[in-house]
């Protein structure tokens, strides 16, 4: 066993000494509909680690959702593939999960009005819990020769609300551009 546990290390170890990732960590901001701050680093040539963390606003319309906003305060870390096709230019591709806490406002209702099928258009409503999900990576980062990177990513996934007895299964998903300073 010893033996075996020498030779993963000595494999990883000589894996990280050969890696030639474009930075090693990179923190700055990111935008659009998620805001807050990022970290990225790699663990390898093509394997990066990054975390988000910020504030999601959902607006959801329709007949049965008209009028609510959903706000969470979210972290989204990912693990992702990333790979070089011109000297400047990353694409990746990956996955991650989404954890948080968020409000849920709505002038029509509550949440567990909604979950249980009824409709007040004369009620106001506000609900507070807990947030799971998880969602796919995919974007381009563009690393220029002075110590900056731009991201450019989109997150498609799946996410729960979570309040007492009530879940709220919905599409999740965020467009992000993160800028952030590498070292």
């Amino acid at each position: 066993m010893k033996k075996i546990l020498l030779w993963v290390f000595l494999m990883a170890a000589g894996l990280a000494l050969q890696a030639q990732p474009p930075y090693r960590h990179s923190v700055g901001g990111i935008g659009c509909t998620m805001w807050g701050f990022s970290y990225k680093t790699f663990w390898a040539e093509k394997v990066a680690f990054s975390a988000d963390m910020g504030l999601q606003i959902m607006c959801t319309g329709g007949e049965d959702w008209s009028n609510v906003t959903v706000s969470s305060v979210v972290l989204n870390p990912n693990l992702m593939y990333e790979g070089q096709f011109n000297p400047h230019w990353y694409v990746f591709v990956g996955g991650g999960v989404s954890i948080g806490y968020n409000w849920w406002f709505s002038y029509l209702g509550t949440l567990e009005d909604y979950a249980r099928g009824y409709k007040y258009d004369a009620k106001r409503g506000i609900a507070k819990g807990g947030k799971l999900g998880a969602n796919v990576i995919a974007g381009l980062e563009y690393v220029f020769k002075i110590p900056l990177a731009v991201q450019l990513d989109f997150r498609p996934g799946y996410g729960v609300f979570i309040k007492d007895n009530v879940r709220w299964h919905h599409f999740d998903w965020n467009v992000c551009l993160g800028i952030r300073y590498t070292f």
